[in-house]
């Protein structure tokens, strides 16, 4: 028993040693910075391909002023969604702003070929001229809100309120 409480010190202090004799994290130098900016780069490229697959439309800043020819813009957006398109299937939102007929239509046809060049072609996307998507929200909170800033309607917890259009109640 007297060897065995300095032999468990021992091989405590042993432990403990080896524990704290870690050496100490490096200085994150320069040959990872790159690493680092190309982490954070394709951090916030997954969050612009998000938003543009979530908007999915096209406007006249998409193209070069008063041409059918995609900017750069929007030639990295069409890639964004040919991407999307090939696994789901939707509805492109090609808005004609101040386009002429005869521009729009090649607009149309410019985003139709450059969706056709890497595979998505007209069964797998409709091109309209309809709003931005996304589920957007419920015109009775339009409602709602317009009368909370008239000061006109008091509304909280799951209270009903009456704004002489229809009775909204709070979800």
């Amino acid at each position: 028993m007297r060897h065995s409480i300095p032999t468990l010190l021992l091989g405590a202090c042993l432990l403990v040693s080896v524990g704290c004799s870690n050496p100490q994290p490096a200085y994150v130098g320069q040959d990872e910075r790159p690493l680092n900016e190309a982490m954070i780069r394709s951090y916030k490229s997954s969050s612009v391909n998000q938003a543009i697959v979530r908007q999915q439309t096209l406007y006249s800043y998409h193209f070069v002023a008063g041409s059918a020819d995609l900017s750069q813009v929007g030639t990295r957006d069409v890639e964004v969604l040919a991407d999307h398109y090939r696994d789901h299937p939707g509805t492109l939102n090609l808005r004609r702003g101040d386009a002429d007929e005869d521009l729009y239509n090649r607009r149309i046809q410019t985003v139709t070929n450059a969706l056709a060049a890497v595979g998505v072609y007209g069964s797998r996307v409709a091109i309209s001229d309809g709003l931005p998507g996304g589920d957007g929200t419920d015109s009775s909170w339009g409602v709602l809100i317009q009368d909370r800033a008239d000061g006109t309607t008091q509304f909280g917890g799951n209270e009903s309120a009456n704004t002489g259009m229809s009775t909204i109640t709070s979800r």
